[in-house]
């Protein structure tokens, strides 16, 4: 997905995010982080040419040269597995068992601001209505009638356990199912290190090889290749997801794709054609700018 002009403030905001993590024990280099990455921001930033994604891979990348700090939201990412152990009892009960519910599940676990305080989203997810604004889940159940192979890629650490019951719920059918994390720290992204840090228990874990946001296949590893071609139909959670993949057209034509996420600023809102703060899942078929 091409940058529109509302994206500039929203990286610029994620910079100056990443700059305070970065420096939480080097408070001397804030200043000098913040005020380079967010140069790096304006200088990378096009409306309608630059990928906002691949904006934000740079500027981390930058924020772990300039400070030493190869995962600067390590913190954040315990923080943020906490709150979802806390926030997932609240959603569990009213998204049903069956293969909408748990995918409803898995989205309000991509929809979860870890940025806000846990007593905000309690107080908004008990009067939420949990219903999705657009769903393609007869085209995915079709899908699945000639599936063996799942492969869904990863986001947020804290949603992983969001996750869980919808891998449960496809290995019960029958089906054997591939969790791809991140290769290297992104952001709060979800690691193959961070999983088995947080007690993740899943059977076949496989990693992007990489530190990019979203997914770039040209910067992908050999396993995250295999899993993909492996796979007959894959499920990519979170903006990030969406906004890479959509980059590569005849990569994802090749076998169904769906997008599973919340709608969290209005340029990809817009571009699904729903309101911002919608939970989605929608095929990726002619999903491209």
């Amino acid at each position: 997905m091409r940058a529109r002009r509302d994206c500039l403030k929203c990286l610029l905001c994620l910079a100056e995010k990443a700059s305070a993590e970065a420096c939480a024990d080097l408070p001397a280099l804030l200043e000098t982080v913040r005020a380079q990455t967010a140069e790096y921001v304006r200088i990378q930033f096009s409306e309608g040419e630059s990928v906002p994604t691949r904006v934000a891979t740079g500027f981390l990348r930058l924020s772990k040269e300039l400070t030493g700090n190869p995962d600067p939201f390590r913190r954040f990412k315990e923080r943020e597995f906490a709150m979802s152990a806390k926030a997932l009892p609240l959603v569990a009960g009213k998204c049903g068992g069956d293969l909408e519910g748990r995918l409803k599940l898995a989205a309000m676990g991509n929809r979860l601001d870890y940025f806000r305080p846990f007593e905000e989203v309690e107080r908004e997810w008990r009067e939420f209505d949990f219903s999705f604004a657009s769903l393609d889940l007869r085209e995915f159940e079709n899908a699945l009638e000639t599936a063996r192979k799942i492969l869904i890629l990863a986001d947020n650490s804290g949603e992983a356990l969001f996750d869980l019951p919808l891998i449960e719920f496809f290995e019960r059918a029958g089906f054997e199912v591939s969790y791809c994390v991140k290769g290297e720290p992104s952001q709060n992204d979800l690691t193959r290190e961070g999983a088995e840090r947080f007690g993740l228990h899943i059977e076949n874990l496989v990693d992007t090889g990489s530190d990019c946001v979203g997914v770039e296949p040209p910067f992908s590893g050999e396993e995250f290749h295999a899993a993909w071609k492996n796979a007959d139909v894959i499920v990519a959670k979170g903006m990030a997801n969406l906004e890479t993949l959509t980059e590569y057209p005849e990569f994802i034509s090749k076998k169904p794709v769906f997008f599973l996420l919340c709608a969290k600023c209005d340029p990809v809102a817009s571009w699904l054609g729903v309101e911002r703060g919608s939970v989605v899942f929608v095929s990726g078929t002619g999903m491209v700018e």
